[in-house]
Formats: C-alpha cells, sequence, structure tokens
C-alpha cells in the first residue's frame, strides 16, 4: 500500500455544489413537458435533492481492524566522502501497524473540502469502501501507538462532522436552485405550445 494521502482537501465544497447544481439543470433540461404536468413541483425537486446531494459516508466504528507486519523502516545516517558530508538513507527493520475503518456511502466524500474545517488534516487511503491510516517504526511504544490511532479515528469523526455541518446549509440552496429550474422549464414549453397554438394550422 502507498503511502498515505491527505484527506478532505483535494475538492472545493463550492465547486461541488456548482457541479451539483448543473447537474440539476441539465437533468431538467432533458424532462419534457408530460414529466412536468403534476400538481406539486416540490416533490420533484425533493427527488433531485436527493439524487443530486452530497452525503457524507456513515463510519462503522463497530468494525474497525488493525494489522501489523515487519517492514524496512528508513533512517538517515551522515556519511563523510573526502571532504564534505553527505546524508545517505538507512534501512532498519522495523514494524509497520495498519488501522481499517469502513464506511458506505460516497467514497468521493473523503476527497471534498468542507466549509468549516481545522488546519489538522487527516491523512489516510480509501480503498473498496475502507479507509487505511499506517504507522510504522523501528521501536513502536504500545500506549503511544494506541493514543495516534485513537485520535487518528477521532479526526476522521470530526471531519464527517463538518462536512454534516456544510450539508446543513447545502440543502436548502440546491433545492430552491431545482424549483427554480423546474419552474423555468415549464414556463419554456407552455410558452413553445402557446407561440403556435393560435395560428390556425394543425400542430404535428
Amino acid at each position: 500500500m502507498r503511502n498515505d494521502d491527505i484527506l478532505f482537501w483535494k475538492i472545493d465544497w463550492h465547486r461541488a455544489v456548482i457541479a451539483q447544481k448543473t447537474g440539476i439543470e441539465e437533468h431538467v433540461l432533458e424532462m419534457g413537458q408530460d414529466a412536468l404536468q403534476v400538481d406539486c413541483l416540490e416533490d420533484i425537486a425533493s427527488d433531485l435533492c436527493r439524487r443530486f446531494s452530497l452525503v457524507p459516508p456513515t463510519l462503522h466504528l463497530d468494525q474497525v481492524e488493525v494489522s501489523q507486519k515487519e517492514v524496512d523502516v528508513e533512517a538517515s545516517s551522515r556519511r563523510r566522502s573526502f571532504n564534505f558530508e553527505y546524508t545517505q538513507p538507512v534501512y532498519k527493520r522495523g514494524t509497520e501497524v495498519t488501522i481499517r475503518l469502513p464506511f458506505t456511502g460516497d467514497e468521493g466524500m473523503f476527497q471534498l473540502k468542507p466549509t468549516t474545517f481545522t488546519m489538522d488534516i487527516p491523512r489516510g487511503r480509501v480503498i473498496g469502501g475502507s479507509v487505511y491510516h499506517q504507522i510504522s517504526g523501528i521501536s513502536l511504544d504500545k500506549k503511544r501507538l494506541n493514543d495516534a490511532l485513537y485520535y487518528w479515528l477521532k479526526s476522521i469523526e470530526e471531519w464527517i462532522g463538518f462536512q454534516h455541518q456544510s450539508v446543513g446549509k447545502y440543502l436548502e440552496e440546491l433545492r430552491d436552485y431545482a424549483m427554480q429550474c423546474l419552474r423555468a422549464r415549464k414556463a419554456k414549453l407552455e410558452a413553445d405550445n402557446d407561440l403556435i397554438s393560435g395560428l390556425g394550422y394543425k400542430t404535428a
């Protein structure tokens, strides 16, 4: 497994919202008049919100697993050659501990930066419905290792919480935009029909 990546930082939340709004707009533009002949456009708007909403993943903290294996850990030592010193990596036998945190939901949400955040950004790798994090060292201390794993889990929880806060502000905005698109589409289709309905010709 490769080194851990920075999580919750790659994609800006506001850019993601714009992309979701674009998805709603494109979907509504494909809707015909029959699809809009309903008593309540609010129901269609609510369905679009569910389809295009940003939903934070659900963490399964009761299913966390840890594993360990022996690995070569890099340590640097200074060497002298002729009249200068240089640093050459030296590897020693150590231990690598991997923690696996299962989740359900869209794994892309782990790349999405919420509107509220701290600069204490968690790292990890998202693979197949789980987030992995690795700690390695030549002589790992059990208490310090346990504290580090606990801190990492709490950090992931905290950032998922930040995303939930962002969603709370975003859903109402998304629903209003869906209603705006639906009303505009319905008005456009009705105007198109009215354009030729009084000309005295048969309509195709």
